[in-house]
């Protein structure tokens, strides 16, 4: 093998290197500015209003805000607060069933929402299993068409949901499943106020909300 040879081969070789080393760092960068791009693109999930559960969700997730301390006027959560309540369709009125929750001292919401019911006289759903979870977020402010209230003391909790659905009019079943979203405020005097709302993942992209208007503490409940 000639001198010259050699000499381009080994070129060739320090150049492929340098190249290499040129392409790792730019991998890095990337990788680093990446997490940076996300957090400074992603709304603030606590300012940002008229939002559904599930885009809440998925930008708290994204922002990774810090916990913000509760201020002086909402509710301090001194002992383990245990809910029961029904909820129905706000167009009908009619009964989905009843949601079970608890709120933990350190801000932690943990729940399940079971029921038998009817849609109308001929759709019988039975709820077979829906747990959620989620914690408190004293940094979102309740606003209505009367103003702010900041006494008010929000939570957001994300779980899954499965029901069988029997149309005793077509002999149809289906078995119903999705996410399941359980939200709410809670009130300076502890009762709490709140929605329920259910996705679904087969089928077309719809979602059925329903809600209550006031749950108070009680002791009755002592485990899921």
């Amino acid at each position: 093998m000639g001198k010259n040879q050699f000499s381009k081969m080994t070129e060739r070789r320090g150049g492929t290197g340098v190249f290499l080393i040129v392409l790792l760092v730019v991998i890095f960068i990337a990788v680093g500015l990446v997490p940076w791009w996300i957090k400074k693109n992603t709304p603030d999930p606590d300012k940002t209003e008229w939002l559904t559960p599930w885009r809440e969700w998925s930008i708290r997730e994204s922002s990774k805000k810090p916990a913000v301390a509760l201020n002086e006027s909402q509710p301090k959560i001194k002992d383990v607060l245990r809910f029961e309540t029904y909820i129905n369709d706000a167009e009908t009125n009619e009964d989905r069933g009843q949601v079970r929750f608890l709120i933990t001292p350190d801000g932690q919401v943990s729940g399940v929402w079971s029921g038998n019911y009817y849609k109308g006289k001929q759709v019988n759903c039975e709820v077979t299993g829906a747990r959620y979870e989620g914690s408190v977020y004293p940094g979102k402010i309740y606003k209505d068409e009367k103003g702010e209230d900041r006494s008010k003391l929000y939570f957001l909790t994300k779980g899954i949901y499965m029901y069988h659905e029997a149309n005793f009019d077509t002999s149809g079943y289906k078995i119903r499943k999705g996410e399941i979203y359980v939200r709410g405020w809670i009130r300076p005097d502890l009762t709490v106020e709140g929605d329920v709302t259910l996705t679904q993942t087969q089928g077309d992209n719809t979602f059925e909300k329903y809600g209550w208007k006031e749950a108070r503490p009680t002791n009755k409940i002592s485990s899921f």
